[in-house]
């Protein structure tokens, strides 16, 4: 069976302190501080965008709308990321919170299993950004197109060649 050596209790504790601030708690509070930032820095450019449509009215009346601004595309992608990121890593950091807590250090067969099922949706979290991306973003879609080894094959134009003859 797998289990800590009693000597090394005391450093397993610290080491999973450490991670749970490192890789839960710092990033979460830099998104929570970042996203109102954001939101604020968002806010501010389509209250001074209104302004400048309001002194510039269209004959038509046509006024954009406030979610076609690149700003708030950007700003609803970077929430939707944030927001999946956090979800997807939390409950594998509340299960081993809890262990922790209870003072588990032998986990049942089924704890096991949860923790690795936890675990597996964390590792997720990767590619359900990727596929987030894909889904929201025309700029990301357009870039794997072009960038990607299955995208279309670039046609070039041919370019009529200037014989000796006719450059005379």
């Amino acid at each position: 069976m797998c289990m800590p050596i009693a000597k090394y209790a005391h450093l397993l504790q610290l080491v999973f302190y450490a991670d749970i601030v490192l890789t839960l708690l710092v990033p979460f509070v830099l998104l929570i501080i970042l996203l109102t930032f954001m939101t604020v820095a968002i806010v501010r450019s389509v209250k001074r965008k209104q302004k400048r449509t309001i002194k510039k009215t269209n004959e038509d009346g046509n006024q954009s709308s406030i979610r076609k601004l690149p700003q708030v595309r950007v700003a609803k992608m970077l929430y939707i990321l944030s927001v999946s990121v956090v979800f997807l890593n939390i409950p594998s950091h509340v299960f081993k919170l809890k262990s922790l807590i209870a003072g588990n250090t032998q986990l049942s067969v089924e704890e096991s299993m949860i923790h690795l099922v936890l675990l597996f949706l964390s590792y997720t979290s990767f590619t359900v950004k990727f596929f987030i991306c894909t889904a929201c973003s025309k700029n990301f879609r357009k870039l794997i197109d072009e960038h990607c080894c299955f995208a279309r094959v670039t046609r070039y134009h041919t370019v009529p060649q200037q014989t000796m003859e006719s450059a005379t």
